[in-house]
């Protein structure tokens, strides 16, 4: 018993002394740093490199709802039209872009989101 207890212990100290990853990133976002260190111009290129399979069309998403096919671009919680917009966002103003596929664009942004939507977050907002 007295031995269980050592490495219960044990266990628990080593666990208390590792250090949180803090630098984890979280999957489907290009970060700040990313879109600096890709040297594009716009961000449809910075798209294009880290996530150009999002920028494809994939079809029809329903046969009643009005939905979109493919993704739409919105900038800072704004809708800013479709996928060629992005030619408009020069990379240096943006300070992150988020993927939201299908189901979670409906659920975030509402019904007509089905393609999934690239949200540009600017960095002077």
């Amino acid at each position: 018993m007295a031995r269980a207890i050592r490495w219960l212990v044990a266990g628990l100290v080593l666990t208390a002394c590792v250090k949180p990853n803090t630098a984890t990133t979280r999957e489907g976002v290009i970060t700040q740093e990313q879109i600096e260190s890709s040297n594009a111009q716009t961000a449809y290129d910075v798209v294009a490199r880290y996530r150009g399979d999002f920028i494809r069309n994939r079809g029809p998403t329903s046969i009643t709802l009005g939905t979109q096919d493919v993704p739409v671009v919105f900038l800072n919680d704004t809708e800013y039209g479709p996928i060629v917009a992005l030619h408009d966002i020069r990379a240096v103003d943006i300070s992150e872009i988020d993927f939201y596929s299908g189901p979670d664009a409906v659920i975030k942004f509402g019904s007509r989101y089905g393609g999934g939507v690239i949200q540009c977050k600017s960095r002077y907002r």
